[in-house]
């Protein structure tokens, strides 16, 4: 317990001393921001005690980042490689820290049972993208347990093809079962049981860079061939993913 709370200690005050840089540096210098959400990452990736397995090339350009979601330990361990702005549920713009660090890196929150909520977040993260940031995108709106995969929402494919960006697939995979948070298990026991061990291993996976279904031509297609067009994308991320997972699985059941 007592390296849980030493942690959480450092969580806290990284975070704190990050979002006010951030504050100082956001009105002159975008490249200045995403470097300061990088160490931010590259810190809390240390304070979690995660010890992380890279494969694949993390993308250079701009674009949308589409990952499945095992924790909260997600958005740290993405951002130490790759400073990007998030889509979170709109219940986390008032957790404590969280809430103010999101609003204050750029991230946007969203009611996910509101069409309103939903179309008003696309727009703000057609317009961070434009801006010069990446997008992280959790597709399959929640999270779940180790080596599985919930169906991915088809919105942000929709995006990326109508906006002609470029989209990256994120595999994250936990070594151990106890790692993922999810369903209704309690945040603060998860967070002493598991942050509060010593060592925790994680899979990081970058997939391939998906331009293929993105042209000019899409600018004069119906709203029916771009959906489908959109599935299509999904179903090939999708696959990659399950293909991933069940290799990992694989090798971790040997």
């Amino acid at each position: 317990m007592f390296l849980a709370f030493f942690r959480l200690f450092f969580i806290l005050l990284f975070t704190a001393l990050i979002v006010l840089v951030i504050l100082i540096v956001k009105p002159f210098s975008t490249q200045m921001m995403l470097k300061l959400m990088k160490l931010w990452g590259k810190l809390l990736t240390w304070c979690f005690g995660l010890h992380l397995e890279i494969k694949g090339d993390v993308p250079k350009d701009d674009g949308i980042l589409i990952a499945n979601h095992r924790s909260y330990m997600d958005i740290p361990l993405i951002m130490g490689f790759k400073a990007c702005v998030f889509l979170a549920k709109a219940e986390l713009e008032k957790a404590p820290v969280i809430g103010w660090a999101g609003r204050h890196a750029e991230s946007i929150f969203v009611k996910r049972d509101s069409p309103e909520s939903r179309k008003h977040a696309r727009e703000a993260l057609v317009d961070r993208l434009k801006k010069g940031f990446s997008v992280m995108v959790f597709a399959e709106g929640t999270t779940t347990h180790q080596y599985e995969l919930l169906p991915l929402k088809l919105g942000m494919f929709q995006t990326a093809i109508e906006g002609q960006f470029p989209l990256t697939p994120i595999l994250i995979e936990f070594k151990e079962a106890r790692l993922p948070w999810f369903g209704d298990a309690d945040a603060g026991q998860h967070f002493i049981k598991n942050v509060g061990t010593w060592r925790n291993d994680a899979i990081l996976i970058f997939g391939p860079t998906l331009k293929a279904h993105i042209s000019q031509e899409n600018q004069n297609r119906s709203h029916e061939e771009i959906t489908e067009m959109a599935i299509k994308l999904k179903d090939e991320v999708e696959a990659w993913m399950l293909n991933e997972i069940s290799e990992i699985k694989r090798k971790n059941l040997k």
